[in-house]
């Protein structure tokens, strides 16, 4: 479970709290969806910055250990998102690519710009700022891009949903499916 300020463990049959982590003492700023890593990590971001959390079960206790902590993703309420070892998202409008091990930048493009992104395959895909569906090779070779459309005049806040092998975008005006 995710607060403002806390990330908690539950137990699902019964919602005891089995732990608890304050990842954040900024005030009043959001968190994002918090993004599994295997079967003991979760990165959280905040409106200021990243935490990797590794959590360990010793007996019947939990222990929570702040693997990094980055501003790599600050300025950004998208989810970042995690393919090979890296982790992919925005700081501002800038794509970021994190180092998963250490937290580091790898590399950071202002290109294509945008607010949230998905991963399909090995592919980001974004909605900008300005209408475009921009398709991205996840590398941590740097910024690649692989497609682009032009698919409404006006961008949005929101990032793409990907089902049954199409794209779906929204803005305040248009829904529209590629």
């Amino acid at each position: 479970a995710l607060g403002n300020h806390t990330a908690s463990g539950l137990a699902p049959e019964t919602g005891a709290v089995l732990w608890t982590h304050e990842f954040s003492d900024a005030e009043g700023e959001g968190a994002t969806n918090p993004v599994a890593i295997g079967d003991d990590k979760i990165l959280l971001t905040s409106y200021t910055d990243a935490v990797l959390l590794q959590i360990a079960k010793s007996g019947e206790s939990y222990g929570v250990t702040e693997l990094w902590r980055s501003r790599e993703f600050k300025d950004s309420l998208a989810t970042p998102v995690y393919h090979d070892g890296h982790f992919y998202g925005f700081s501002g409008n800038f794509l970021t690519c994190v180092n998963a091990e250490n937290g580091e930048r790898v590399w950071k493009s202002r290109p294509p710009g945008g607010h949230g992104l998905i991963l399909v395959d090995d592919r980001l895909v974004v909605y900008t700022p300005n209408g475009a569906l921009v398709v991205i090779k996840a590398s941590p070779e740097g910024y690649q891009e692989v497609a682009r459309l032009q698919a409404t005049e006006n961008g949005g806040y929101t990032w793409p949903v990907f089902l049954d092998g199409k794209f779906y975008v929204r803005n305040l005006e248009q829904i529209i499916r590629v």
